[in-house]
């Protein structure tokens, strides 16, 4: 839900609409490219946690949400 708040506001450049408050407080350059690296480091860390979760359930022999009548046996 972050990360659409904050691609929103990088897309629509302002502020206004979603901070009724700060009506006349328009978005800098720089503004919009710190918040492009605030998604970039959020959609990474969501990522590598992504990934190591499904590794510590490949390591543990465990399935997560999974559908297990397309699981096989391999031997």
């Amino acid at each position: 839900q972050i990360d659409e708040a904050l691609d929103y506001r990088v897309k629509e450049f302002r502020i206004n609409r979603m901070n009724p408050g700060l009506n006349m407080r328009f978005w800098t350059r720089k503004d919009v490219d710190r918040c492009k690296e605030f998604m970039f480091s959020i959609q990474r860390r969501l990522r590598t946690r992504r990934i190591l979760r499904n590794l510590e359930s490949f390591i543990g022999r465990r399935i997560r949400g999974g559908d297990y009548r397309l699981l096989k046996r391999t031997e």
